[in-house]
């Protein structure tokens, strides 16, 4: 499978037919007016956003890991850092974009097999590295109740997909 036919074959699917981004819902007039910026595209937009999803943590990890720069999307609407972002009260109302596959296609885009700051987390050329996906967890329906299947959702749904800059607004397809 090549980039191309990842498009097609996430425009088809079942489960999900978008990439995601997480956000609080008083985000999404700026979102609407902008697109998705980077943090650094934020900052030399003058653009400030309602509400963070990170922490200051995980911006100096993204600073420091060459990340800042990046948007960061994911494959399913399930991300374990909107979790955390809520329970520490930064998103108080999660809502998440779907955005159209095609955006990989883009120059640059890069994917992670786990948390994107994580340290020592590689960030991956993404042709290069698709058959390391576990697509079948995300885009087939398995039976997620039988835990070895639920785990390979979960180590699944940590992957990221890095896009530079920004993601302009006619990605954007809709909103959860």
């Amino acid at each position: 499978m090549n980039l191309n036919e990842l498009v097609e074959y996430i425009k088809k699917s079942e489960q999900h037919k978008y990439l995601y981004h997480f956000t609080d819902a008083r985000n999404i007039d700026s979102i609407k007016q902008h697109g998705l910026l980077s943090k650094q595209e934020l900052e030399s937009r003058k653009v400030v956003p309602k509400a963070f999803g990170g922490n200051d943590l995980s911006h100096d990890l993204d600073r420091e890991q060459g990340l800042y720069d990046y948007v960061n999307l994911c494959f399913t609407r399930n991300h374990p850092m909107a979790y955390i972002a809520q329970k520490d009260g930064r998103l108080e109302n999660i809502r998440y974009l779907g955005i159209c596959p095609s955006i990989i296609l883009e120059p640059e885009t890069k994917l992670t097999l786990n948390i994107a700051n994580i340290p020592e987390e590689p960030c991956l050329d993404f042709a290069e590295h698709l058959m390391d996906l576990d697509l079948d967890v995300i885009y087939t329906r398995t039976k997620w109740t039988d835990p070895k299947v639920h785990a390979r959702l979960i180590a699944a749904e940590r992957c990221e997909i890095l896009v530079p800059k920004f993601v302009p607004k006619k990605f954007i397809k809709v909103l959860y």
